[in-house]
């Protein structure tokens, strides 16, 4: 999920108002030289509000907010009824940070005068800073009663309900702000969010593609495509990595995790050759990407090409020495090539860190099968019984052992157990039909 951010027409919050704050670049030798000179009259005018109440605007567009609260302190010192300076102060304290003493500020504004609008809505955005949501939705309600048409509080206000999980209440807030400005971004981002939250995907999805529409940003390609992936439309989800990834190449540190994200995605359309392109991609990005070299191996063994899953095994685990998935599958290569004293070296090692897992132990035995020892390759697969009682596969293949063992009535009872859990198993009534004959004999 995002961040809300204000509406695109007032991302500047001096905006707001009818104020000179947000100097034109042209202009700013002249503000500047009207400071200086406001600073010459006040030597003799030191009791005129209106001239403090001025400097203040003047050194909040050049950023002196320390200064400009002195300022504003000076006028409402002659003259405490003034509702824009309270306001105006708070909106300095804003800048620093300094959001508790800013809503001081603004009731300050609001008790002077109930009907100003803009200290309702900036109270209320101090307080969503202080995560006090609830009261902050209450002054929204307030600064939306008394301008209706104020886009950027009734956005402002969805996102406030949007934190609080009222959701419903969220989107109809947003609903209005979209209303009275269709081109918000930020609005259309945060009803996206919402109705994905709502389950209602396709008015969910609609929304983001008209915020991408709006602003075709990186972090809004990622969430609808985090969105997509969700619902399992999986190839949508990698055209929408694919645009993030246009626009982040080159700028976004984290391009590699998606390059990451997007072979995982194609794995799921059993798209391997691809996957493990984008592998390359992360890890040409970031040669130590761990993750990006174990998710190539496993990608080259589902290819069958196992020297190569191995090499890129040895390099996460040249990485992580203790990293899962590159080992399980290390060894499971090397077991497909036949190497299979090294293959049981490799689950042994899994088995010291991991002594449960009831899969390993069951390759373990079929490596210990393969290698004809069978007392030891009992011991896996009893393992492996204990830890996944209801696997037909550790039953059938322990059942296999035992025959090997001669001990043909517990092989067939292991059988048994097997075809209890898969009745219809072909393999499983064969080997049980041989074993049946040879106990026969």
């Amino acid at each position: 999920m995002h961040e809300f951010n204000n509406c695109q027409h007032r991302d500047r919050f001096w905006n707001h108002d009818a104020t000179a704050w947000n100097v034109p670049d042209g202009d700013r030798r002249y503000f500047s030289d009207e400071i200086a000179s406001l600073d010459a009259v006040l030597i003799k005018r030191r009791d005129n509000y209106q001239l403090w109440s001025r400097r203040g605007d003047l050194l909040m567009a050049f950023y002196r907010y320390e200064e400009a609260i002195l300022s504003y302190e000076r006028a409402l010192m002659l003259k405490p009824s003034l509702a824009e300076v309270w306001y105006h102060r708070g909106m300095a304290l804003v800048q620093l940070g300094r959001h508790q003493e800013a809503i001081a500020s603004f009731d300050e504004a609001i008790t002077v005068n109930p009907t100003y609008q803009p200290a309702w809505l900036q109270r209320a955005i101090a307080r969503c800073q202080l995560d006090d949501h609830e009261a902050a939705i209450a002054d929204y309600d307030q600064a939306v009663l008394l301008d209706v048409k104020d886009a950027y509080a009734w956005q402002r206000r969805g996102s406030a309900l949007f934190v609080l999980g009222r959701y419903e209440q969220a989107v109809a807030s947003l609903d209005k702000a979209l209303r009275l400005q269709p081109g918000c971004y930020e609005a259309w981002y945060a009803r996206a969010d919402s109705l994905y939250l709502l389950g209602r995907h396709d008015e969910a999805i609609a929304s983001y593609r008209r915020m991408l529409i709006l602003r075709p940003t990186y972090m809004g390609w990622i969430a609808l495509g985090n969105y997509l992936q969700s619902l399992g439309h999986v190839q949508e989800a990698i055209d929408c990595l694919d645009r993030a990834l246009e626009l982040g190449q080159g700028i976004h540190a984290d391009c590699c995790d998606l390059w990451h994200r997007r072979g995982q995605l194609l794995e799921r359309l059993n798209q391997f050759d691809e996957a493990i392109a984008s592998y390359d991609q992360a890890i040409c990005l970031n040669p130590d990407f761990c993750v990006a070299w174990a998710s190539r191996g496993m990608a080259l063994f589902t290819l069958k090409r196992y020297e190569e899953a191995i090499a890129s095994c040895d390099r996460t685990l040249h990485l992580s020495d203790n990293h899962y998935g590159a080992q399980f599958t290390r060894s499971s290569a090397l077991f497909c090539l036949g190497h299979y004293h090294a293959a049981v070296s490799g689950f042994n090692h899994l088995l010291h860190n991991y002594p449960k897992d009831a899969l390993v132990w069951r390759l373990r035995g079929k490596a210990l099968l393969e290698l004809d020892d069978y007392d030891q390759a009992l011991v896996s697969y009893n393992y492996s019984i204990r830890f996944q009682p209801n696997s037909p596969e550790a039953w059938l293949e322990r059942a296999v052992v035992l025959a090997h063992l001669d001990r043909m009535e517990a092989a067939i009872a292991s059988c048994d157990r097997a075809l209890r859990l898969q009745p219809h198993n072909p393999r499983g009534l064969h080997i049980r039909q041989l074993l049946v004959v040879n106990c026969a004999r």
